[in-house]
């Protein structure tokens, strides 16, 4: 089944009355969360309504390639690959995207793969995947296989669907309540500002304040003797630029002397 949407892009992707609201469990019900429109395949309805445009929009030559994991309308991961590779998902520590969810067929399974320069999206029977074209149309597993872009494969004994994804396709592969978003995207570009307008001209005073300060300390660290000794010993190595004072006791036979040679005159 080809859902048609509106010519290119841009343009957001309609849906059919009765596409509304699908999928919606009763357990989600229960805990009182909003509806979440969906299609008859169970996929978020809002997953197509927007495409890159402008700058984000991908080319040959500049295109990375984009997953984001969604829970509902929440997202909890995204992760850009510049190059094709081996994207894992499951309960396993080592896989990129960790899920629990009804439908894995173990705890590690690659739901991107590299094709010499491109990359395959792969799933299983358990899994749902719609993949939006270039000219807007969504394509479902049903439409996919009358296309003959579908190829299986039976990888460690479990039946593997993969898609070789175009430069302009959008793909969500729904497994259990978490959906994965697949597109290329243009390289993130780092923004560009002269450097006056980014320079702190306060922190850049203090910053230079502080290393003359400590430049003035060092220096005067440097010039100070390190033994405490070695003022006094330059100091007592020259005996001459001390002041020599001697105290003498006067001479006591001398005034006794002139005592008795005043009496006998008398």
């Amino acid at each position: 089944m080809t859902h048609q949407g509106n010519s290119g892009d841009n343009e957001p992707t309609t849906r059919r009355p009765e596409d509304r609201g699908a999928g919606l469990s009763a357990e989600h019900a229960h805990m009182g969360l909003p509806d979440v429109e969906r299609d008859e395949a169970g996929i978020p309805t809002f997953v197509f309504k927007e495409a890159p445009r402008g700058s984000d929009r991908p080319s040959q030559e500049k295109k990375t390639l984009e997953v984001s994991m969604l829970w509902r309308e929440s997202v909890l991961g995204v992760v850009n690959y510049p190059a094709p590779q081996a994207v894992h998902i499951g309960d396993d520590l080592q896989n990129e995207f960790r899920v629990v969810a009804e439908g894995m067929p173990g705890e590690r399974f690659p739901i991107l793969s590299a094709d010499a320069k491109d990359f395959l999206v792969n799933w299983t029977d358990a899994m749902t995947i719609e993949v939006r074209d270039a000219e807007g149309h969504i394509h479902d597993r049903a439409a996919l296989d009358k296309q003959h872009k579908v190829t299986e494969a039976q990888v460690d004994g479990i039946k593997r669907n993969s898609y070789k994804l175009g430069l302009y396709d959008k793909v969500a592969v729904q497994v259990g309540d978490i959906t994965f978003v697949i597109q290329y995207r243009a390289p993130v570009r780092m923004a560009e500002s002269p450097l006056l307008k980014t320079m702190d001209f306060y922190f850049s005073k203090v910053m230079s304040l502080s290393l003359i300060a400590h430049i003035f300390f060092l220096i005067a660290v440097s010039i100070t003797p390190s033994d405490p000794l070695g003022l006094s010993e330059d100091l007592f190595k020259n005996p001459n630029r001390f002041a020599k004072l001697v105290l003498k006791e006067p001479d006591k036979t001398k005034k006794n002397e002139q005592k008795f040679a005043g009496k006998k005159e008398e």
